[in-house]
């Protein structure tokens, strides 16, 4: 009953109805701490589905307690270098992120990107999203040097994944592109933006 009533708030809030996917997820997280207790992983799930509806809809305050609780119980029932943590982190830094709050944001990223590099490497996929964001708030802060390194790691792991002619790398192409813009390197900007487009022209 309550994984059907989280999937079903899960596509209302893919639909944008937030109205009809709240009651759901509260009711969700009722009956999931009634039967499996406040420390279960489930719960902790269901808490930061709960706490991603807030956020975008901005109910910062409704949402950062659900994060914060969801982390600690997936820290205590899965360690540390459970990925759901670090998502976890990223979801709560955005938060941080979009409420103008850089410096909890960049603390929170920062966690996230250490907790993922100590559990899988620093050379996997599942870096991209967390650095990509980092990078992006780094912009976003009108720190383009510091973004730069970033989107150019993003890229470097990507090629590595991917394979340096996938049209999946257009997007980390044109991210570092922007940067370069915005620090006057305008040759290296047009490189990457050519190839982004022959890459994009084979989709």
């Amino acid at each position: 009953m309550a994984q059907t009533l989280n999937n079903l708030a899960l596509l209302y809030a893919a639909q944008n109805k937030p109205k009809e996917a709240e009651p759901l997820y509260q009711r969700a997280l009722g009956i999931y701490r009634k039967a499996l207790g406040e420390e279960h992983p489930l719960v902790a799930a269901c808490m930061n589905n709960l706490a991603e509806l807030y956020r975008s809809q901005r109910k910062f305050a409704l949402a950062i307690p659900l994060y914060q609780r969801a982390i600690a119980i997936d820290e205590k029932t899965a360690g540390l270098e459970d990925p759901r943590v670090a998502m976890n982190l990223n979801n709560e830094a955005l938060l941080y992120a979009a409420d103008n709050k850089p410096k909890d944001a960049e603390r929170l990223f920062q966690r996230a990107l250490a907790l993922q590099q100590t559990a899988i490497g620093p050379e996997s996929s599942a870096l991209l999203t967390t650095l990509a964001n980092l990078a992006a708030f780094c912009q976003n802060q009108r720190r383009c040097q510091d973004a730069a390194p970033l989107f150019q790691r993003v890229l470097q792991i990507a090629e590595k994944n991917l394979g340096e002619d996938n049209p999946g790398l257009s997007g980390p192409l044109e991210s570092l592109a922007g940067v370069y813009r915005k620090l006057g390197q305008i040759d290296e900007a047009a490189k990457l933006e050519e190839r982004a487009r022959r890459l994009s022209a084979h989709r």
